[in-house]
């Protein structure tokens, strides 16, 4: 059997040329096939620039959003006053008294409230601690006598004024830090280091309803002159941890506030220590300053351990 070999479109000579085909090579073969494409390739480079600086543009606009809201932020930083130790009954008799006590120093954009204390309360069915709070708020469930507030001025020389002044409601004083300043952790009166070392005491076993009155009140009855007291309390309801941390005028008076350890504020003997750094714990806590700290026994923490779980450390015969 002769075989033929085999040429090109013979196969398809076979089946036949659909239009199709005719067209599709038509169009292979028409000469303006290539400046189509070439503007076609162009429109798409041009499409793809276009949203490149689509982009660039956006991320500008972005980044100015950004920069301006951090700059009004800095603004209402520098014109915002951080109260401590509101006296409050109410949350509306409280913003009141706010507004009476310190409109003096200045016109005032806004007012708010913060570490409202409020009394235990059952929270409703499907409800959450937040919508307790707000519950517990508007019906003036409170368990504390005292809060912190913001208090934003027009013009940030009111914030200095009013630092420098300073402010006691109902014989109470209250506590009052330019935000930016203690952002910064400089007191903008006297220039110094809020969280001086050398000049700052720890002050633990504190009963959790003292205030920081009653603590000034303990130095000063001793002749010990105090900057600033900072007692930590919790977020919740604002009741005290019962330690804090107080700021001395000068550092010469640290022994005479020393001295001051085993007083007695409410039946309560107080501790009071030099305040020491925290070193190599992490990140998270460098930096803070604390009171003397017990030391942790691993050894005798296992022993108790073991005894209580009733086994028996097996001693080694001599």
């Amino acid at each position: 059997m002769s075989s033929t070999p085999y040429e090109p479109g013979q196969l398809a000579s076979l089946f036949g040329t659909s239009d199709a085909n005719k067209v599709f090579h038509n169009q292979l073969n028409d000469p303006e096939i290539p400046a189509i494409l070439a503007t076609k390739h162009k429109r798409g480079r041009e499409k793809r620039k276009e949203d490149i600086e689509a982009k660039k543009l956006k991320k500008k606009s972005k980044n100015e959003e950004e920069k301006r809201v951090v700059e009004e932020g800095e603004s209402k930083d520098a014109r915002t006053l951080f109260v401590g130790s509101v006296p409050i009954s109410t949350p509306k008799a409280a913003l009141k008294l706010l507004k009476q006590s310190f409109q003096q120093f200045g016109p005032i954009e806004s007012l708010r409230l913060r570490s409202v204390p409020i009394a235990p309360t059952a929270i409703p069915s499907g409800g959450t601690y937040k919508t307790m709070r707000k519950v517990s708020v508007i019906q003036n469930k409170l368990e504390n006598a005292s809060c912190n507030a913001y208090i934003v001025f027009k013009q940030s020389e009111s914030v200095e004024k009013a630092v420098s002044t300073g402010m006691e409601v109902s014989g109470k004083k209250l506590r009052l830090d330019a935000v930016v300043a203690a952002r910064n952790h400089i007191n903008k009166e006297t220039d110094k280091n809020l969280f001086d070392r050398t000049r700052t005491v720890f002050i633990g076993n504190l009963p959790f309803d003292a205030t920081e009155t009653d603590v000034t009140n303990i130095f000063q009855n001793s002749d010990v002159r105090v900057e600033d007291v900072r007692l930590i309390r919790n977020r919740e309801d604002n009741t005290g941890k019962g330690f804090g941390y107080v700021l001395l005028e000068t550092a010469d008076m640290m022994d005479a506030a020393l001295a001051l350890n085993g007083e007695t504020l409410n039946k309560r003997e107080i501790r009071v220590t030099r305040c020491q750094r925290i070193k190599n714990i992490g990140a998270t806590t460098k930096g803070n300053f604390v009171g003397t700290k017990a030391v942790f026994d691993g050894k005798k923490f296992a022993s108790m351990r073991l005894k209580k779980k009733g086994i028996k450390k097996n001693k080694k015969k001599q």
